[in-house]
């Protein structure tokens, strides 16, 4: 809009630019890629003019980003590293120096690649991940085709690790090649260049766009092998893959806690079904941005999709699993160095079920959707590099240097510390749930609310950790679809709050307690990661408390399953009037007995 950038500042048309091109998918993926501008400013101690670049600071998102996101830096500094560099194999040591060339003492972590983008010869540089870009740069004939495609306006350069030496080679060939307007970057992506914010930009956006439709016309039928796999009907999908969900979870958390997404749409499908899917499997990811979430690769896994969940089959795929991590760690003990890090986390990020789809799992929910969707990016720059030629992927020893590198490692430790629910999913069944919900959530819990068709949702903020699920005129019915929605969005569960038990004292305003509660132990015993049940049971029902099922619920059930790691707790409201959902005792203890705080509390009656 360029009436509305008439106003703007140098910094706030850098700003407006990164978020237009983080809100367009083709251009780059969540999280990848970044911006830059040398803008001219006083320097805040002497006020002479000085060169600064603005550069996107590492961890933020294009789309998302606030002015405050931008690390600010000395040029003329950056620019003196290079007398400080002693080559290839000690460029490690650099981005230690960028602390001295901050313009504030507010050190936010620049973007990995700030020194490519400062030897740049140009005052706007953009850096993207875009899927038909990347197809090109996996390509056998990458070279060729970038010069095929885009004639004398894009270069090409060599993958590299984007470091020092990378930002030192690419100066040079610009020096060399002073016409073109970017790069394709083997194996990882585009760089581009401008003069102004607004040329910058649509050199990106017309760059990506002669690569979109350079592959669109040759898209093959059957990029991945005929069609070796049928899928059942959706809801038989949803149904077995809800099924299959928390027994993945539980072997998949071994160290921590895991969430886990279920896709199955027709992108998906198409690969998992086709007869060379595992050949591509076993190729491997090839930028970096996807494997560093995804893994090199994802675990495949054939089986019958209307037998899975027999005995047979689960015991197969726990194999399967168990060779994964063996794999993984052998990779890690190959290629570590003497100063890398430490085996992470060795289990898939990604399995891949023919006749069923993808199921993506990682420390929390935002983190499993960005898995399964970087996965999905995979899937189309193997289509579109197989469509122009054939897809290679990095080799091995390539890809752990980069998984495995100390300047990942850093923003790995940068991430904030895991909250007190942070991989667990909580499903609230009963009315009268919001503040509950609220204080789950800033836990970072996945929250299932399963109510009435008439209890208003008003005042439960919009998070992607927050699934409503609302009772139909058949509530059992319903209730069994709450369970599988969960299931499929969240991987598991593993506390159920029974809110206002009043809510389910009769089968035509619910399920009966005891009925309820044998299910969810069921649930819990197949799922194997223990849990907790939390009933909220207000003073005005007290027959249910005194000689009824909820005394038997609480002093045999609990006793019962304690083998089990199952713990069942009552939380008393003794004031009808605290039903109101405003009342902060509710929530609180709500969140306790959630929490791993209350692991050897059961059998207990808490009085709020």
């Amino acid at each position: 809009n360029d009436a509305e950038c008439e106003t703007m500042t140098e910094a706030g048309l850098l700003l407006y630019r990164s978020k237009l091109l983080g809100s367009d998918l083709t251009l780059t993926n969540y999280g990848g890629g970044n911006t830059s501008a040398k803008i001219t400013g006083a320097d805040p101690l002497t006020g002479e003019p000085e060169t600064f670049l603005w550069v996107k600071r590492s961890g933020c998102d294009l789309k998302t980003m606030k002015m405050e996101d931008f690390a600010v830096l000395y040029m003329d500094k950056i620019q003196e590293l290079k007398l400080k560099f002693k080559g290839r194999e000690f460029e490690d040591e650099m981005p230690a120096y960028l602390k001295y060339c901050f313009r504030s003492a507010d050190f936010k972590a620049p973007s990995i690649e700030t020194f490519t983008h400062a030897f740049i010869p140009y005052k706007h540089v953009d850096h993207l991940h875009s899927d038909a870009i990347i197809a090109i740069a996996t390509s056998e004939n990458s070279k060729a085709l970038t010069a095929k495609i885009f004639g004398g306006d894009i270069g090409w350069i060599p993958w590299q690790r984007p470091g020092f030496d990378f930002a030192l080679n690419l100066e040079k060939l610009i020096a060399r090649n002073p016409d073109i307007k970017g790069v394709v970057w083997e194996f990882h992506g585009l760089i581009t260049w401008a003069d102004d914010a607004r040329s910058c930009y649509f050199n990106s956006l017309n760059t990506v766009s002669k690569a979109v439709e350079y592959i669109n016309k040759r898209v093959k039928t059957d990029t991945f092998g005929k069609p070796a796999f049928k899928s059942p009907a959706k809801n038989q999908r949803e149904k077995t893959a809800s099924a299959l969900m928390p027994v993945l979870r539980r072997m998949l958390s071994v160290n921590n806690s895991k969430t886990g997404i279920f896709t199955d749409d027709a992108e998906v499908l198409e690969f998992v079904n086709a007869g060379n899917a595992k050949h591509f499997v076993e190729l491997g990811t090839a930028c970096p941005d996807h494997f560093l979430r995804t893994k090199i690769k994802p675990m495949f896994f054939r089986a019958d999709a209307g037998h899975l969940m027999s005995p047979d089959t689960l015991e197969r795929l726990e194999k399967n699993i168990a060779n994964y991590v063996k794999d993984y760690s052998e990779y890690h003990s190959r290629h570590k160095g003497e100063n890398s890090p430490e085996l992470r986390d060795p289990y898939p990020a990604i399995i891949l079920i023919p006749g069923l789809g993808m199921f993506a799992f990682n420390r929390n929910r935002r983190e499993a959707r960005i898995t399964g969707e970087f996965y999905q990016n995979a899937i189309r720059v193997m289509k579109g590099a197989e469509s122009i030629g054939k897809y290679r992927a990095l080799n091995e020893k390539e890809a752990f240097d980069v998984e495995y590198w100390s300047l990942e490692e850093d923003k790995l430790k940068r991430l904030p510390a895991a909250k007190t629910l942070a991989g667990k999913t909580v499903f609230i069944a009963g009315s009268g749930y919001r503040e509950t919900a609220k204080n789950l959530l800033a836990e970072d819990a996945c929250v299932c609310a399963f109510g009435s068709r008439k209890d208003k949702d008003t005042g439960t903020p919009k998070n992607e950790n927050y699934l409503k699920v609302r009772a139909g005129e058949d509530f059992d019915e319903s209730l069994q679809m709450a369970v599988r929605k969960c299931l499929l969005n969240f991987g598991g569960i593993d506390v159920f709050i029974l809110n206002s038990t009043d809510a389910f004292a009769g089968k035509e305003k619910g399920f009966v307690i005891k009925a309820a509660m044998l299910n969810i132990i069921a649930f819990l015993q197949r799922q194997r990661m223990g849990g907790s049940i939390v009933i909220v049971h207000h003073k005005d029902n007290d027959e249910l408390l005194h000689g009824g099922i909820m005394s038997e619920t609480l002093k045999i059930l609990s006793g019962r399953y304690r083998k089990d790691k199952i713990r069942i707790n009552l939380l008393k409201i003794r004031d009808a009037e605290s039903r109101s959902t405003e009342n902060p005792g509710i929530p609180g203890a709500a969140l306790f007995l959630a929490s791993d705080f209350s692991l050897t509390c059961t059998g207990n009656v808490l009085q709020i």
